[in-house]
């Protein structure tokens, strides 16, 4: 599968950071972060534009409304809060 495009601004701008970058394979996420740039609080609205992100790119597949994605998102974040499905481990 090829890699996704890089947005359309200057990466090496002031300012920008990046400090996300997840891949999915058959054993679970691979995951590389950086916290030393926001506060906790930072991440649960990132959390919540990541998910809205998501579901509009579902409604402009056509599969899904936004409502309906974002919903299912939101459903199956709480179901996960309360009964994970996988734990984080240190990087190998």
């Amino acid at each position: 599968m090829p890699d996704l495009p890089t947005p359309a601004f200057d990466p090496t701008a002031a300012g920008v950071v990046e400090i996300l970058r997840v891949w999915t394979t058959s054993a679970g996420e691979r995951v590389v972060l950086r916290v030393d740039t926001l506060e906790p609080a930072a991440w649960g609205i990132l959390l919540v534009d990541i998910g809205k992100h998501v579901a509009h790119a579902y409604a402009r597949a056509g599969t899904h409304s936004a409502n309906d994605a974002f919903a299912q998102l939101l459903a199956t974040f709480i179901a996960e809060i309360g009964n994970a499905t996988d734990s984080p481990s240190e990087a190998r």
